[in-house]
Protein backbone atom coordinates (compact mmCIF):
# COMPACT_ATOMS: atom_id res chain seq x y z
CA UNK A 1 0.00 0.00 0.00
CA UNK A 2 1.37 3.21 -1.32
CA UNK A 3 1.60 6.46 1.07
CA UNK A 4 -1.55 8.16 -1.15
CA UNK A 5 -3.58 5.33 -0.02
CA UNK A 6 -2.56 5.32 3.33
CA UNK A 7 -2.59 9.40 3.29
CA UNK A 8 -6.21 9.18 2.05
CA UNK A 9 -7.39 6.15 4.42
CA UNK A 10 -5.78 8.10 7.09
CA UNK A 11 -7.70 11.15 6.19
CA UNK A 12 -11.25 9.17 5.76
CA UNK A 13 -10.84 7.86 9.68
CA UNK A 14 -10.17 11.26 10.93
CA UNK A 15 -13.48 12.76 9.13
CA UNK A 16 -15.39 9.89 10.09
CA UNK A 17 -13.88 9.70 13.69
CA UNK A 18 -15.02 13.87 14.05
CA UNK A 19 -18.45 13.10 11.96
CA UNK A 20 -19.67 9.92 13.68
CA UNK A 21 -19.37 11.58 17.31
CA UNK A 22 -21.13 14.90 16.00
CA UNK A 23 -24.18 12.78 14.24
CA UNK A 24 -24.55 10.66 17.53
CA UNK A 25 -24.96 14.08 19.51
CA UNK A 26 -27.27 15.61 16.90
CA UNK A 27 -29.68 12.63 16.95
CA UNK A 28 -29.26 12.65 21.05
CA UNK A 29 -29.76 16.33 21.60
CA UNK A 30 -33.01 15.93 18.74
CA UNK A 31 -34.22 13.34 20.18
CA UNK A 32 -34.02 15.65 23.76
CA UNK A 33 -35.57 18.70 21.99
CA UNK A 34 -38.56 16.87 20.41
CA UNK A 35 -39.12 14.71 23.88
CA UNK A 36 -39.31 18.51 25.88
CA UNK A 37 -41.26 20.28 23.15
CA UNK A 38 -43.72 17.39 23.16
CA UNK A 39 -43.58 17.27 26.99
CA UNK A 40 -44.33 21.27 26.77
CA UNK A 41 -47.89 20.74 24.05
CA UNK A 42 -48.94 17.99 26.18
CA UNK A 43 -48.64 19.73 29.65
CA UNK A 44 -50.64 23.06 27.95
CA UNK A 45 -53.48 20.33 26.58
CA UNK A 46 -53.74 18.66 30.22
CA UNK A 47 -54.07 22.11 31.85
CA UNK A 48 -56.59 23.36 29.41
CA UNK A 49 -58.31 20.16 29.93
CA UNK A 50 -58.32 20.27 34.01
CA UNK A 51 -59.63 23.75 33.73
CA UNK A 52 -62.44 22.80 32.06
CA UNK A 53 -62.99 20.06 34.64
CA UNK A 54 -62.53 22.93 37.60
CA UNK A 55 -64.90 24.94 35.69
CA UNK A 56 -67.61 22.07 35.92
CA UNK A 57 -67.26 21.32 38.90
CA UNK A 58 -66.96 25.27 39.85
CA UNK A 59 -70.32 25.06 38.61
CA UNK A 60 -71.40 22.71 40.73
CA UNK A 61 -70.22 24.18 43.73
CA UNK A 62 -72.08 27.79 42.75
CA UNK A 63 -75.37 25.34 42.46
CA UNK A 64 -74.86 23.78 45.93
CA UNK A 65 -75.07 20.37 44.16
CA UNK A 66 -71.25 19.30 44.30
CA UNK A 67 -72.15 16.77 46.47
CA UNK A 68 -75.30 15.42 44.72
CA UNK A 69 -74.06 12.32 43.06
CA UNK A 70 -76.92 12.31 40.53
CA UNK A 71 -75.39 16.36 39.17
CA UNK A 72 -71.99 15.31 39.55
CA UNK A 73 -72.83 12.06 37.02
CA UNK A 74 -74.46 14.50 34.80
CA UNK A 75 -71.64 17.09 34.48
CA UNK A 76 -69.41 14.03 34.36
CA UNK A 77 -70.87 12.91 31.56
CA UNK A 78 -71.48 16.15 29.94
CA UNK A 79 -67.22 16.72 29.84
CA UNK A 80 -66.94 13.40 28.40
CA UNK A 81 -69.39 13.77 25.63
CA UNK A 82 -67.54 17.33 25.38
CA UNK A 83 -64.40 15.96 24.53
CA UNK A 84 -65.77 12.74 22.55
CA UNK A 85 -67.18 16.01 19.91
CA UNK A 86 -63.87 17.76 20.09
CA UNK A 87 -61.74 14.59 18.95
CA UNK A 88 -60.57 15.90 15.70
CA UNK A 89 -56.77 15.32 13.67
CA UNK A 90 -54.55 16.25 16.39
CA UNK A 91 -51.96 13.51 17.46
CA UNK A 92 -51.80 13.83 21.06
CA UNK A 93 -55.15 11.91 22.65
CA UNK A 94 -56.77 12.35 25.96
CA UNK A 95 -57.47 9.18 28.50
CA UNK A 96 -59.40 9.58 31.11
CA UNK A 97 -59.18 6.86 34.39
CA UNK A 98 -61.45 6.13 36.89
CA UNK A 99 -60.16 5.71 40.37
CA UNK A 100 -60.15 2.32 40.37
CA UNK A 101 -58.83 1.99 37.07
CA UNK A 102 -61.42 1.83 34.13
CA UNK A 103 -61.01 3.72 30.93
CA UNK A 104 -63.69 6.50 30.96
CA UNK A 105 -62.59 8.62 27.65
CA UNK A 106 -60.25 7.51 25.32
CA UNK A 107 -59.88 9.76 22.03
CA UNK A 108 -57.35 6.99 20.60
CA UNK A 109 -59.55 3.93 21.14
CA UNK A 110 -57.35 2.72 23.67
CA UNK A 111 -58.63 -0.65 24.67
CA UNK A 112 -58.88 -2.14 28.39
CA UNK A 113 -56.03 -4.66 28.99
CA UNK A 114 -53.17 -5.19 31.14
CA UNK A 115 -50.40 -2.68 30.05
CA UNK A 116 -52.90 0.47 30.64
CA UNK A 117 -53.46 -1.45 34.23
CA UNK A 118 -50.18 -1.49 34.82
CA UNK A 119 -49.62 2.11 33.59
CA UNK A 120 -52.42 3.15 35.48
CA UNK A 121 -50.74 1.65 39.03
CA UNK A 122 -47.60 3.01 38.23
CA UNK A 123 -48.91 6.72 37.85
CA UNK A 124 -51.81 6.52 40.56
CA UNK A 125 -48.59 6.11 42.89
CA UNK A 126 -47.44 9.78 42.40
CA UNK A 127 -50.83 11.33 41.03
CA UNK A 128 -48.54 14.02 38.32
CA UNK A 129 -45.94 13.38 36.16
CA UNK A 130 -45.02 11.80 32.65
CA UNK A 131 -45.09 8.31 31.67
CA UNK A 132 -43.75 6.11 29.07
CA UNK A 133 -45.79 2.89 28.41
CA UNK A 134 -46.28 -0.27 25.54
CA UNK A 135 -49.82 -0.79 24.30
CA UNK A 136 -50.17 -3.08 21.32
CA UNK A 137 -46.69 -2.65 19.96
CA UNK A 138 -46.84 1.14 19.98
CA UNK A 139 -44.86 3.09 22.33
CA UNK A 140 -47.09 6.23 24.08
CA UNK A 141 -45.59 9.44 25.94
CA UNK A 142 -48.22 11.05 28.24
CA UNK A 143 -48.23 13.63 30.97
CA UNK A 144 -51.06 12.96 33.43
CA UNK A 145 -52.17 14.43 36.57
CA UNK A 146 -55.24 13.51 39.08
CA UNK A 147 -58.13 15.87 39.76
CA UNK A 148 -59.47 14.59 43.21
CA UNK A 149 -63.15 16.16 43.20
CA UNK A 150 -64.06 13.30 40.76
CA UNK A 151 -61.19 10.96 41.68
CA UNK A 152 -60.26 11.13 37.86
CA UNK A 153 -56.60 10.12 35.96
CA UNK A 154 -56.62 12.66 33.33
CA UNK A 155 -54.13 11.59 30.77
CA UNK A 156 -52.77 13.30 27.70
CA UNK A 157 -50.70 11.04 25.35
CA UNK A 158 -49.22 10.71 22.49
CA UNK A 159 -47.37 7.71 19.99
CA UNK A 160 -43.66 8.23 19.98
CA UNK A 161 -44.05 7.35 16.39
CA UNK A 162 -45.86 10.28 15.69
CA UNK A 163 -43.41 12.51 17.98
CA UNK A 164 -40.40 11.45 15.54
CA UNK A 165 -42.63 11.15 12.05
CA UNK A 166 -40.01 13.71 10.56
CA UNK A 167 -37.01 12.63 12.43
CA UNK A 168 -36.08 9.79 9.74
CA UNK A 169 -35.92 12.39 7.13
CA UNK A 170 -33.70 14.64 8.83
CA UNK A 171 -30.94 12.08 9.34
CA UNK A 172 -30.98 11.32 5.66
CA UNK A 173 -30.62 14.81 5.24
CA UNK A 174 -27.78 14.98 7.83
CA UNK A 175 -26.17 11.90 6.13
CA UNK A 176 -26.47 13.63 2.60
CA UNK A 177 -24.84 16.77 4.03
CA UNK A 178 -22.12 14.71 5.59
CA UNK A 179 -21.43 12.03 2.59
CA UNK A 180 -20.83 15.34 0.64
CA UNK A 181 -18.48 17.19 2.87
CA UNK A 182 -16.39 13.66 3.51
CA UNK A 183 -16.25 12.86 -0.33
CA UNK A 184 -15.38 16.76 -1.34
CA UNK A 185 -12.81 16.51 1.75
CA UNK A 186 -11.43 13.71 0.50
CA UNK A 187 -11.25 14.99 -3.04
CA UNK A 188 -9.46 17.78 -2.43
CA UNK A 189 -6.84 16.35 -0.16
CA UNK A 190 -6.39 13.79 -2.73
CA UNK A 191 -5.42 17.14 -5.09
CA UNK A 192 -3.27 17.94 -2.61
CA UNK A 193 -1.20 15.00 -1.39
CA UNK A 194 -1.07 13.71 -4.91
CA UNK A 195 2.00 16.16 -5.46
CA UNK A 196 3.65 15.99 -1.98
CA UNK A 197 3.46 12.13 -2.67
CA UNK A 198 4.76 12.21 -6.40
CA UNK A 199 7.83 14.25 -4.91
CA UNK A 200 8.29 12.10 -2.01
CA UNK A 201 8.33 8.92 -4.69
CA UNK A 202 10.87 10.82 -6.55
CA UNK A 203 13.23 11.38 -3.35
CA UNK A 204 12.41 7.18 -2.54
CA UNK A 205 13.68 6.29 -6.07
CA UNK A 206 16.86 8.68 -5.86
CA UNK A 207 17.57 6.75 -2.60
CA UNK A 208 17.45 3.31 -4.40
CA UNK A 209 19.67 4.64 -7.03
CA UNK A 210 22.37 6.27 -4.37
CA UNK A 211 21.29 2.80 -2.32
CA UNK A 212 22.94 0.37 -5.37
CA UNK A 213 25.88 3.08 -5.93
CA UNK A 214 25.12 5.60 -8.53
CA UNK A 215 26.42 8.90 -7.21
CA UNK A 216 25.53 10.42 -9.84
CA UNK A 217 21.89 11.44 -8.88
CA UNK A 218 20.70 14.82 -8.46
CA UNK A 219 17.38 15.86 -7.12
CA UNK A 220 16.19 19.07 -8.83
CA UNK A 221 14.49 21.35 -5.97
CA UNK A 222 11.75 23.08 -6.77
CA UNK A 223 10.53 24.37 -3.46
CA UNK A 224 12.39 24.28 0.06
CA UNK A 225 9.87 23.25 2.02
CA UNK A 226 10.61 20.20 4.49
CA UNK A 227 10.81 17.99 1.24
CA UNK A 228 12.90 20.24 -0.41
CA UNK A 229 15.31 20.65 2.49
CA UNK A 230 15.55 16.49 2.68
CA UNK A 231 16.15 16.81 -1.12
CA UNK A 232 18.80 19.33 -0.68
CA UNK A 233 20.60 16.98 2.18
CA UNK A 234 20.23 14.08 -0.02
CA UNK A 235 22.23 16.18 -2.70
CA UNK A 236 24.67 16.86 -0.17
CA UNK A 237 25.31 14.29 1.19
CA UNK A 238 25.89 12.58 -2.22
CA UNK A 239 28.07 14.88 -3.15
CA UNK A 240 30.19 14.57 0.51
CA UNK A 241 30.29 11.13 -0.55
CA UNK A 242 31.66 11.02 -3.86
CA UNK A 243 34.32 13.21 -2.31
CA UNK A 244 34.92 10.42 0.41
CA UNK A 245 34.96 7.37 -2.45
CA UNK A 246 37.67 9.58 -4.19
CA UNK A 247 40.05 9.18 -1.33
CA UNK A 248 38.97 6.32 -0.11
CA UNK A 249 41.39 3.74 -1.71
CA UNK A 250 44.43 5.89 -0.07
CA UNK A 251 42.83 6.15 3.25
CA UNK A 252 42.38 2.53 2.98
CA UNK A 253 45.91 1.42 2.03
CA UNK A 254 47.27 3.77 4.87
CA UNK A 255 45.17 2.64 7.42
CA UNK A 256 46.00 -0.89 6.40
CA UNK A 257 50.02 0.05 7.07
CA UNK A 258 48.50 1.59 10.03
CA UNK A 259 46.90 -1.80 10.91
CA UNK A 260 49.76 -3.87 10.22
CA UNK A 261 52.38 -1.87 12.47
CA UNK A 262 50.25 -1.77 15.54
CA UNK A 263 49.81 -5.51 14.60
CA UNK A 264 53.70 -5.94 14.71
CA UNK A 265 53.60 -3.94 18.09
CA UNK A 266 50.78 -5.86 19.67
CA UNK A 267 52.65 -9.14 18.14
CA UNK A 268 55.69 -8.36 20.63
CA UNK A 269 54.42 -6.99 23.21
CA UNK A 270 52.87 -9.98 24.11
CA UNK A 271 55.94 -12.09 23.58
CA UNK A 272 57.53 -9.27 26.26
CA UNK A 273 54.21 -9.75 28.52
CA UNK A 274 54.56 -13.84 28.34
CA UNK A 275 58.23 -13.32 29.06
CA UNK A 276 56.68 -11.16 31.81
CA UNK A 277 54.07 -12.97 33.04
CA UNK A 278 56.77 -16.07 33.49
CA UNK A 279 59.34 -14.21 35.17
CA UNK A 280 56.99 -12.99 37.45
CA UNK A 281 55.64 -16.15 38.44
CA UNK A 282 58.94 -17.52 38.93
CA UNK A 283 59.16 -14.76 41.55
CA UNK A 284 55.69 -15.16 42.96
CA UNK A 285 56.95 -18.99 43.25
CA UNK A 286 60.35 -17.77 45.02
CA UNK A 287 58.35 -15.76 47.39
CA UNK A 288 56.02 -18.18 48.36
CA UNK A 289 58.49 -20.74 48.46
CA UNK A 290 60.30 -18.29 51.04
CA UNK A 291 57.34 -17.38 53.18
CA UNK A 292 56.77 -21.46 53.19
CA UNK A 293 60.57 -21.95 54.27
CA UNK A 294 60.62 -18.49 57.19
CA UNK A 295 57.51 -20.39 58.58
CA UNK A 296 57.91 -22.60 61.91
CA UNK A 297 58.20 -26.16 61.06
CA UNK A 298 56.49 -28.99 62.45
CA UNK A 299 59.24 -30.23 64.26
CA UNK A 300 60.15 -26.49 65.88
CA UNK A 301 56.76 -26.52 67.46
CA UNK A 302 57.23 -29.91 68.76
CA UNK A 303 60.32 -28.75 70.43
CA UNK A 304 58.64 -26.72 73.24
CA UNK A 305 58.17 -28.90 75.92
CA UNK A 306 55.47 -26.26 77.87
CA UNK A 307 53.27 -26.48 75.27
CA UNK A 308 51.37 -28.71 72.68
CA UNK A 309 50.93 -26.61 69.21
CA UNK A 310 49.46 -26.17 65.84
CA UNK A 311 49.70 -23.87 63.27
CA UNK A 312 48.36 -23.49 60.10
CA UNK A 313 48.69 -20.74 56.84
CA UNK A 314 46.62 -21.13 53.53
CA UNK A 315 47.40 -17.88 51.41
CA UNK A 316 44.22 -17.04 49.16
CA UNK A 317 46.78 -16.03 46.67
CA UNK A 318 50.04 -17.83 45.33
CA UNK A 319 51.58 -15.10 48.05
CA UNK A 320 49.74 -14.01 51.06
CA UNK A 321 50.56 -11.60 53.87
CA UNK A 322 49.68 -13.63 56.90
CA UNK A 323 52.22 -13.82 59.60
CA UNK A 324 52.94 -16.35 62.36
CA UNK A 325 55.78 -17.29 64.18
CA UNK A 326 56.57 -18.90 67.60
CA UNK A 327 60.07 -18.45 68.98
CA UNK A 328 62.06 -19.40 72.25
CA UNK A 329 64.07 -16.62 73.87
CA UNK A 330 66.12 -17.35 76.87
CA UNK A 331 63.58 -19.10 79.27
CA UNK A 332 60.64 -16.72 77.31
CA UNK A 333 58.63 -17.95 74.68
CA UNK A 334 57.65 -15.30 72.28
CA UNK A 335 54.58 -15.34 69.98
CA UNK A 336 54.02 -13.43 66.98
CA UNK A 337 50.46 -13.08 64.89
CA UNK A 338 49.96 -10.51 61.94
CA UNK A 339 47.62 -9.44 58.88
CA UNK A 340 49.31 -7.40 56.14
CA UNK A 341 46.53 -5.68 54.09
CA UNK A 342 45.45 -7.47 51.01
CA UNK A 343 47.76 -10.83 49.33
CA UNK A 344 50.21 -11.20 46.68
CA UNK A 345 53.70 -10.16 46.15
CA UNK A 346 53.72 -6.59 47.97
CA UNK A 347 51.87 -8.53 50.71
CA UNK A 348 54.20 -11.47 51.32
CA UNK A 349 57.23 -9.01 50.78
CA UNK A 350 55.93 -6.62 54.26
CA UNK A 351 54.96 -10.60 56.11
CA UNK A 352 59.02 -11.63 55.43
CA UNK A 353 60.14 -8.07 56.47
CA UNK A 354 58.27 -8.25 59.60
CA UNK A 355 59.43 -11.96 60.34
CA UNK A 356 63.00 -11.16 60.38
CA UNK A 357 62.85 -7.67 62.12
CA UNK A 358 60.74 -9.63 65.08
CA UNK A 359 63.38 -12.69 65.18
CA UNK A 360 66.29 -10.12 64.49
CA UNK A 361 65.44 -7.69 67.53
CA UNK A 362 64.81 -10.97 69.71
CA UNK A 363 68.44 -12.18 68.69
CA UNK A 364 69.74 -8.77 69.26
CA UNK A 365 68.82 -8.66 73.18
CA UNK A 366 65.20 -6.72 72.63
CA UNK A 367 63.00 -8.02 75.87
CA UNK A 368 60.39 -5.40 75.83
CA UNK A 369 57.91 -5.94 73.32
CA UNK A 370 56.74 -2.34 73.19
CA UNK A 371 60.17 -1.52 71.89
CA UNK A 372 59.80 -4.31 69.30
CA UNK A 373 56.48 -3.02 68.04
CA UNK A 374 57.76 0.43 67.88
CA UNK A 375 60.93 -0.53 65.56
CA UNK A 376 58.88 -3.08 63.72
CA UNK A 377 56.78 0.03 62.27
CA UNK A 378 58.75 2.21 62.49
CA UNK A 379 60.32 0.19 59.79
CA UNK A 380 57.25 -0.92 58.05
CA UNK A 381 56.56 2.74 57.41
CA UNK A 382 59.66 4.09 56.21
CA UNK A 383 59.91 0.49 53.24
CA UNK A 384 56.56 0.72 52.02
CA UNK A 385 56.80 5.19 51.48
CA UNK A 386 59.99 3.94 49.90
CA UNK A 387 58.72 1.08 47.44
CA UNK A 388 55.34 3.40 46.97
CA UNK A 389 53.17 1.06 48.33
CA UNK A 390 50.18 1.23 51.16
CA UNK A 391 50.51 -1.58 52.66
CA UNK A 392 49.75 -1.30 56.22
CA UNK A 393 49.51 -4.12 58.90
CA UNK A 394 48.10 -5.69 62.52
CA UNK A 395 50.37 -7.20 64.89
CA UNK A 396 50.57 -8.69 68.02
CA UNK A 397 53.17 -10.43 70.15
CA UNK A 398 52.94 -12.31 73.10
CA UNK A 399 55.16 -13.26 75.78
CA UNK A 400 55.38 -16.26 78.27
CA UNK A 401 56.87 -17.02 81.15
CA UNK A 402 55.86 -19.35 83.80
CA UNK A 403 52.47 -19.33 83.61
CA UNK A 404 51.98 -15.80 82.65
CA UNK A 405 51.14 -14.37 78.82
CA UNK A 406 51.88 -11.03 78.46
CA UNK A 407 50.01 -9.38 74.90
CA UNK A 408 50.98 -6.22 73.25
CA UNK A 409 49.95 -4.86 70.33
CA UNK A 410 46.72 -4.30 68.01
CA UNK A 411 45.07 -7.41 66.05
CA UNK A 412 42.03 -9.94 66.27
CA UNK A 413 40.81 -10.91 69.65
CA UNK A 414 42.81 -13.72 71.59
CA UNK A 415 40.37 -16.81 72.45
CA UNK A 416 41.64 -18.00 75.73
CA UNK A 417 40.45 -21.89 76.64
CA UNK A 418 40.52 -22.90 80.02
CA UNK A 419 41.13 -26.85 80.91
CA UNK A 420 37.34 -27.29 81.26
CA UNK A 421 36.33 -26.00 77.79
CA UNK A 422 35.31 -22.47 78.98
CA UNK A 423 36.28 -20.02 77.27
CA UNK A 424 36.81 -16.04 77.60
CA UNK A 425 38.10 -13.36 74.64
CA UNK A 426 40.66 -10.83 75.31
CA UNK A 427 40.23 -7.81 72.82
CA UNK A 428 43.41 -6.04 71.83
CA UNK A 429 42.18 -3.18 70.20
CA UNK A 430 43.44 -0.97 73.10
CA UNK A 431 46.48 -2.86 73.13
CA UNK A 432 48.48 -1.09 69.96
CA UNK A 433 47.85 0.64 65.95
CA UNK A 434 48.15 -0.61 62.74
CA UNK A 435 52.05 -0.94 61.83
CA UNK A 436 53.05 1.09 59.03
CA UNK A 437 50.54 4.22 59.18
CA UNK A 438 52.44 6.71 61.68
CA UNK A 439 56.41 6.64 62.01
CA UNK A 440 55.44 7.30 65.56
CA UNK A 441 52.65 4.62 67.93
CA UNK A 442 54.77 4.39 70.84
CA UNK A 443 51.87 6.00 72.76
CA UNK A 444 49.40 3.72 71.49
CA UNK A 445 51.36 0.52 72.24
CA UNK A 446 49.70 -1.16 75.95
CA UNK A 447 49.93 -4.76 77.23
CA UNK A 448 47.99 -7.15 79.59
CA UNK A 449 48.28 -9.84 81.38
CA UNK A 450 46.40 -13.35 81.51
CA UNK A 451 47.73 -16.51 83.73
CA UNK A 452 47.49 -20.06 81.88
CA UNK A 453 47.38 -22.82 83.82
CA UNK A 454 48.11 -26.19 82.74
CA UNK A 455 45.80 -27.60 80.21
CA UNK A 456 44.97 -23.82 79.45
CA UNK A 457 45.33 -22.36 75.75
CA UNK A 458 45.18 -19.53 73.65
CA UNK A 459 43.68 -19.77 69.93
CA UNK A 460 45.03 -16.81 67.59
CA UNK A 461 43.83 -16.77 63.92
CA UNK A 462 43.24 -13.70 61.11
CA UNK A 463 40.13 -12.48 59.86
CA UNK A 464 40.20 -14.80 56.99
CA UNK A 465 38.36 -17.38 59.43
CA UNK A 466 36.27 -15.45 60.87
CA UNK A 467 35.11 -13.08 58.37
CA UNK A 468 34.57 -15.66 55.29
CA UNK A 469 31.74 -15.77 53.65
CA UNK A 470 28.72 -18.84 53.91
CA UNK A 471 28.50 -20.18 50.28
CA UNK A 472 24.54 -19.98 50.65
CA UNK A 473 24.52 -16.29 52.37
CA UNK A 474 27.13 -14.23 51.20
CA UNK A 475 26.26 -12.02 54.17
CA UNK A 476 26.68 -14.24 56.97
CA UNK A 477 29.98 -14.43 58.28
CA UNK A 478 31.97 -17.29 60.50
CA UNK A 479 32.07 -15.62 63.31
CA UNK A 480 33.86 -15.64 66.59
CA UNK A 481 31.39 -17.32 68.11
CA UNK A 482 30.99 -20.12 66.31
CA UNK A 483 34.68 -20.64 66.60
CA UNK A 484 35.06 -20.46 70.14
CA UNK A 485 31.77 -23.06 70.49
CA UNK A 486 33.79 -25.46 67.35
CA UNK A 487 37.00 -25.18 70.00
CA UNK A 488 35.47 -25.94 73.25
CA UNK A 489 33.38 -29.07 72.06
CA UNK A 490 36.76 -30.35 71.00
CA UNK A 491 39.01 -28.82 73.38
CA UNK A 492 39.91 -32.65 74.72
CA UNK A 493 41.35 -33.81 71.48
CA UNK A 494 45.20 -32.88 70.36
CA UNK A 495 45.55 -29.78 69.35
CA UNK A 496 46.60 -30.83 65.96
CA UNK A 497 42.96 -32.61 65.31
CA UNK A 498 41.43 -29.13 66.71
CA UNK A 499 43.45 -27.30 64.00
CA UNK A 500 42.11 -30.13 61.12
CA UNK A 501 38.31 -29.70 62.14
CA UNK A 502 38.51 -25.74 62.90
CA UNK A 503 39.95 -25.61 58.85
CA UNK A 504 37.84 -28.34 57.01
CA UNK A 505 34.84 -26.75 59.11
CA UNK A 506 35.60 -23.35 57.56
CA UNK A 507 36.59 -24.34 54.07
CA UNK A 508 33.38 -26.69 53.85
CA UNK A 509 31.60 -23.33 55.39
CA UNK A 510 32.49 -20.80 52.46
CA UNK A 511 32.84 -23.41 49.90
CA UNK A 512 36.61 -24.10 48.53
CA UNK A 513 36.28 -21.56 45.63
CA UNK A 514 35.09 -18.80 48.14
CA UNK A 515 38.17 -18.31 49.88
CA UNK A 516 39.19 -14.25 48.94
CA UNK A 517 41.27 -13.97 52.00
CA UNK A 518 44.29 -15.70 53.62
CA UNK A 519 43.46 -18.32 56.38
CA UNK A 520 45.87 -18.40 59.96
CA UNK A 521 45.20 -20.44 62.81
CA UNK A 522 47.42 -20.96 65.58
CA UNK A 523 46.37 -22.82 68.66
CA UNK A 524 49.06 -23.36 71.72
CA UNK A 525 47.80 -25.72 75.27
CA UNK A 526 50.06 -25.32 77.78
CA UNK A 527 51.38 -29.16 79.35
Amino acid sequence: MNLKVRVNIFMFCMLALQGIPILITGYLVINSIVYDLNEKLLLRELDALTKHLQDSQQILVEAGVAGLDSYIQLAQQEVLRNLQTQADDKTSHALIFSKQGAVLHSTDALTQDASLDKMFQQILKQKQGKVQFLHHSHTHFGVYTYFEPWEWVVLIEIKEEDIFASRASYVNFVLLIGAVVLLSTLLISNIFIRGVTERIQITLNALKQIEHGNLSVRLAIHNLDEIGIIQQGINAMVEKNTELYRTLEDKVALRTAELAKANNEITLLNRQLKIENVRMGAELDITRQLQQMVLPKKIELQQFKEFEIAGFMRPADEVGGDYYDVLQHDEHIVIGIGDVTGHGLESGVVMLMVQTLVRGLLLSGEHSLEKIMQTVNQTVYANVNRIGSDKSLTLALLDYHQGKLTITGQHEQVLVVRKDGSSEWVDTFELGYMLGIDEDIQDLIASTEIQLERGDGIILYTDGITEAHDAANKQAFYGEARLSSLIAHHWHRPVREISNIVVNDVLQYAGEKNIFDDITLLILRRL
